[in-house]
């Protein structure tokens, strides 16, 4: 959720001391269906364009998943960050959107330095595929709704509601679906897309480079 800012040719660069705390106690390191995770960062930025002074930066995600049935489990996640109003240069840290946060947004459509956003979601185990394709395939469901604050171009109310179906082949998730938010419709599938690692959150495909974004209304 954090990007490092580029370097910049008239005001330096930037650069930062971070401290991360992370804690998994889910059931699959790439699509789980029961457990949490908690993963806390916080950054100091010691070098940055404009700036006066040393800004901290303190985000966090909480994920719970829960099974209510033998192939379905809810999913619960909450993330939000901050600068404590420190970052006084007018540079953007955090840029929610795309399919790990609300997904009928682009990656760089909002942006701030305090927000916070919510995930509720369902997860379905719907088939197996066989040994030498991947694992199994899941359906997907989900609303997000949050917050961004002193960003001019937001909604007064982000939100959409998603949903699809989720591959986990031998090169990674493969995600085909789509979301419609306050904004527009999102289509998303798949395109050439390589193996990588997410970790334990399926809602973080939008750092895979195979998954297309398209706007069908603006």
């Amino acid at each position: 959720m954090l990007r490092h800012v580029p370097k910049s040719p008239n005001s330096g660069h930037a650069s930062y001391g971070r401290v991360r705390f992370i804690t998994d106690h889910t059931d699959d390191p790439v699509i789980p269906q029961s457990g949490y995770r908690v993963e806390t960062n916080f950054r100091a930025f010691d070098h940055y364009p404009s700036a006066t002074e040393t800004i901290p930066a303190l985000d966090a995600r909480v994920e719970f998943f829960q099974p209510i049935s033998r192939t379905g489990s809810v999913v619960l996640i909450g993330t939000g960050g901050t600068t404590f109003g420190r970052n006084e240069s007018g540079i953007l840290l955090y840029f929610p959107g795309g399919v790990s946060t609300l997904s009928a947004y682009g990656s760089n459509e909002v942006g701030g330095n305090q927000f916070y956003l919510f995930r509720a979601g369902y997860l379905r185990d719907i088939f197996t595929l066989p040994p030498f394709v991947g694992k199994k395939v899941y359906a997907v469901a989900y609303y997000d709704f949050g917050k961004m604050y002193g960003d001019i171009n937001e909604s007064k109310f982000p939100n959409d509601v998603a949903a699809g179906v989720v591959a986990e082949t031998f090169v990674g998730p493969l995600l085909i679906g789509g979301s419609v938010g306050d904004r527009r419709v999102v289509s998303r599938f798949p395109k050439g897309f390589d193996a990588f690692s997410i970790g334990s959150d399926i809602w973080t495909l939008c750092a895979a480079r195979g998954v297309l974004s398209a706007a069908l209304l603006d």
